[in-house]
């Protein structure tokens, strides 16, 4: 609770024979009997204010009152200000904000700030005043984490944009003078950043090639994400009950548009091309175990996405056969499953008799914590189908755990967790890509992401016959044109086959010149052909 205020005292500018100021000590400000003189000094009082969370006492001091009823009205009224937060630590922040406007105002001489004003903004989660950018962006972050309507991830993306870009770049601008210049120059630096690390990694000169080796550019997609985080904020500051800006000049502020990255097959010539400058870039290594540091430099792959081939997949699958987390491995290929959903599967989410595993959870990581979190979007928890072979795998894998269960006895770990560590623990997400990339590696592989995965699942599910809206309910998509604008690769061997199809249905009456009949299996002649329109007299 906010404590009382102190009785006010009165003070004056005069100064004694040797200039010093006599303050409330001069004999002017009381009347012969003791009270206090009207016609000389001015009105001082002081309230204590809860203490910081450290226990340092906090004081409301002011003073330049013309009359103790005025002195006590304004104290009055400020702590009722600060009587706003909530009591105790969890208040502190926002009262030393409201403190600051109070010391403010009555040092710029200005009314204490409105209280109906400052407890809505309170009770919305946003800033007491504009003030700075910076301070703003603060406080709704602030907001937004105290609502706890935004996952975690989500809101250490938002903390990632405001303090490596947004207060670097603006914080110090006032909110209510930022403007589209000040946002397109950020924009601007960030690409200028990304053209360095482009022409560094193109460098002949090794020096600057190692200069840039790890650093990473900032894509289309993050770039649409950093800016959609400004836009979020700052209409929240426009849209308020009280705006605190006019308009939002983050949504004049444009970038090119993002397509989604087509995933693209490593065919046999890629493949050759990639093998070929890993050797080149490793012969200027001189440790060894960089090798695996070049080969998954995103620099060397032809396109952002990559896809296994079906034989490739099956490569892979053959050279982890024998690790002890192959059915998840193959969970993985097959299923095209989420890194986080595959994490945080539990044995109670598993439905073997109906071949069926329910997706009711995910480990989501942030920075190297790991927090269990609900499925991506609602139709991330649809059901995902297995087949037989990977049921009767998950149900070895079983068996297996339960005798590292009894090896372990009392030092098993209950994470319910599918897949575990030997002592029962749960994977850390980080720990099942370096696997996968170690893996892929030791299999002599061309590189993909693990998420590359689930692209190839879509991939695979296509070539077998699979039609689009069959495979977007297996990868649980919102939308049917994600599925189709993103994660649909046509293999070569199954686009050889299309082209060879096409042909073969196509009667002709003649072949042109080099045309081999045997190489389709369409009938050559064409039983009463139309005559030929060429002897049409009437052919131009």
């Amino acid at each position: 609770m906010m404590c009382g205020m102190a009785n006010g005292f009165k003070r004056c500018g005069c100064r004694d024979g040797d200039g010093k100021p006599l303050g409330a000590a001069c004999p002017k400000l009381r009347r012969g009997n003791g009270s206090w003189n009207p016609a000389h000094g001015t009105w001082y009082g002081q309230a204590e204010l809860p203490p910081a969370p450290d226990g340092t006492r906090q004081k409301l001091k002011a003073g330049g009152f013309r009359t103790e009823t005025e002195m006590g009205a304004w104290f009055t009224a400020a702590v009722a200000l600060l009587s706003i937060p909530a009591p105790g630590p969890a208040g502190h922040r926002d009262r030393e904000q409201i403190l600051a406007m109070i010391r403010s105002s009555r040092q710029h001489k200005a009314p204490l700030p409105d209280y109906d004003d400052i407890r809505r903004r309170y009770q919305h989660g946003t800033a007491f005043e504009a003030g700075t950018t910076g301070e703003y962006l603060q406080s709704w972050l602030a907001g937004r984490e105290r609502a706890g309507d935004i996952s975690r991830n989500t809101l250490r993306g938002y903390r990632s944009h405001i303090d490596r870009l947004f207060l670097p770049a603006f914080g110090a601008v006032p909110l209510d003078q930022l403007k589209v210049s000040h946002i397109n120059r950020m924009l601007d630096a960030i690409d200028a950043e990304n053209n360095r690390i482009r022409e560094g990694r193109a460098s002949s000169d090794p020096d600057v090639r190692r200069s840039v080796a790890g650093r990473r550019q900032t894509g289309p997609a993050t770039m649409q994400r950093i800016l959609a985080t400004l836009r979020s904020a700052l209409s929240d500051a426009a849209r308020a009950e009280h705006p605190l800006i006019a308009y939002n000049p983050a949504k004049a502020a444009r970038l090119p548009k993002v397509t989604r990255p087509k995933p693209r097959e490593w065919t046999p010539e890629r493949t050759a091309a990639f093998w070929d400058a890993h050797q080149e870039a490793v012969r200027e290594l001189t440790i060894t175990r960089h090798k695996l540091g070049v080969y998954l430099s995103a620099s060397m792959r032809p396109y952002p996405v990559m896809l296994w081939t079906p034989a490739q997949t099956g490569a892979f699958l053959d050279s982890v056969a024998d690790d002890r987390l192959y059915p998840m491995w193959q969970l993985f290929a097959f299923t095209g499953m989420r890194r986080g959903e595959v994490a945080g599967l539990r044995w109670a989410d598993l439905d073997l008799d109906h071949a069926v595993a329910h997706v009711e959870t995910q480990l989501t990581q942030l920075g190297w914590e790991v927090a269990e979190e609900t499925p991506k979007t609602d139709a991330s928890a649809a059901p995902v189908s297995l087949d037989k072979a990977t049921v009767a795998l998950l149900r070895a894998w079983r068996k297996a755990q339960m005798a590292d269960q009894l090896a372990m006895a009392g030092d098993w770990i209950r994470s319910g967790r599918v897949f575990t560590h030997l002592d029962g623990s749960a994977l850390h997400p980080a720990q099942i890509t370096s696997r996968f990339e170690r893996a892929a590696f030791d299999a002599r592989l061309p590189p993909i992401r693990l998420h590359d995965l689930r692209h190839g699942a879509a991939s695979l599910a296509h070539a077998s016959g699979a039609d689009m809206k069959a495979i977007s309910a297996m990868l649980r998509h919102a939308s049917l044109a994600i599925t189709a604008d993103t994660y649909t690769s046509v293999f070569a061997d199954q686009a050889a086959a299309l082209a060879e199809n096409i042909a073969s249905i196509v009667p002709r009456l003649r072949r042109a010149a080099g045309g081999d009949p045997a190489q389709t299996s369409g009938p050559t002649t064409v039983p009463n052909p139309s005559p030929d329109p060429r002897e049409d007299p009437r052919w131009p």
